[in-house]
């Protein structure tokens, strides 16, 4: 089974992606702050809607703990990365820096994209 490990940012900041191939589908980890975590996961299903277009879609579903609001990132990450690798994905997202500020959620979060760009790459020189 092929794999992908990512570490983006430094510190509180930091973020790590662990990604597995489970055959075309791709099943990915997202951890950081000062507690890493499960906070959220969600599920994009890949499909292509004939009745529409021919545009490629992906439905998802997500699970939150109670008090968590890494749900948001989870989701849009698989729903972006299942229709781009036409493949279901599995993201789940742990991230929590105490008393976090406005200014540190949004390093956070771009740490994230960043990391996640950089998954995006990899997994393209996977599949050519």
């Amino acid at each position: 089974m092929k794999s992908i490990d990512i570490d983006f940012g430094e510190g509180i900041y930091k973020i790590s992606v662990s990604c597995i191939f489970c055959g075309k589908d791709i099943n990915i980890a997202i951890v950081g702050g000062e507690r890493p975590h499960i906070g959220a996961c969600a599920l994009a299903q890949y499909s292509k809607n004939i009745d529409i277009s021919s545009d490629i879609n992906a439905s998802v579903s997500t699970i939150c703990a109670l008090g968590h609001r890494d749900d948001i990132l989870a989701r849009d990450i698989a729903l972006k990365l299942s229709k781009k690798f036409k493949a279901n994905v599995v993201v789940s997202v742990g991230i929590h820096v105490d008393n976090a500020s406005k200014s540190d959620i949004e390093k956070l979060v771009s740490n994230t994209n960043e990391a996640i760009h950089d998954l995006e790459n990899k997994i393209t020189n996977e599949v050519e």
